[in-house]
């Protein structure tokens, strides 16, 4: 979900287990999404929300390449956020991370205006990953100027700066552990 040009938007996928291709989602999960973002005008999104609720395998499709393709249909994307509520790692974020570090044809990174990234619960992906990310978005014009994560292996931490949030810090702003909570898109009452 999310806000393009003002104006909010949402895609649901439901999959349901008796159905007869609910084996086959790990194989054309990135096959759906790129057809989505093709089909639709996103070049205006603003603000994007990825929710993955409930699935028990990993998503063998959603690829860096397969972000790549997704996130050259949204030039403007300013805030990007990433929830999961799986009992799995589904890498999301890993692929999700790498493919903001691809440059285009131009040599520009991919949603240069990306300001603000949300990170719940993924636990694949790696704090110098993101450093990465974030170094090479700064050192091109395009720096990330917030990150917020809830990650598990922050939990139970006496002192966070003795962690590599503080190393974080040298190439994002703002660094928290306390995300803002995500809320769906509120759309206005339709009277047929």
């Amino acid at each position: 979900e999310g806000i393009a040009g003002g104006r909010p938007f949402e895609i649901n996928i439901l999959i349901s287990p008796s159905g007869p291709n609910f084996t086959d989602m790990p194989a054309i999960a990135g096959a759906i999404l790129r057809s989505i973002s093709q089909t639709l005008d996103l070049t205006g999104c603003e603000d994007f929300t990825l929710m993955e609720t409930h699935y028990l395998r990993s998503y063998a499709g959603l690829s860096r390449k397969t972000w790549g393709d997704v996130f050259k249909q949204m030039p403007a994307l300013k805030t990007l956020r990433v929830r999961l509520q799986s009992i799995s790692d589904s890498g999301f974020v890993r692929s999700v991370i790498s493919a903001l570090s691809i440059p285009d044809i131009t040599d520009t990174l991919l949603c240069s205006a990306l300001e603000s990234l949300t990170i719940e619960q993924d636990r694949t992906w790696s704090a110098l990953q993101c450093y990465m990310m974030a170094e090479d978005r700064a050192r091109r014009g395009h720096p990330v100027k917030e990150l917020s994560l809830r990650l598990p292996h922050y939990e139970n931490l006496e002192d966070l700066e003795d962690t590599d949030i503080s190393i974080l810090k040298r190439v994002i702003n703002t660094v928290n552990l306390d995300p803002p909570e995500v809320t769906s898109v509120e759309f206005p009452v339709l009277d047929w």
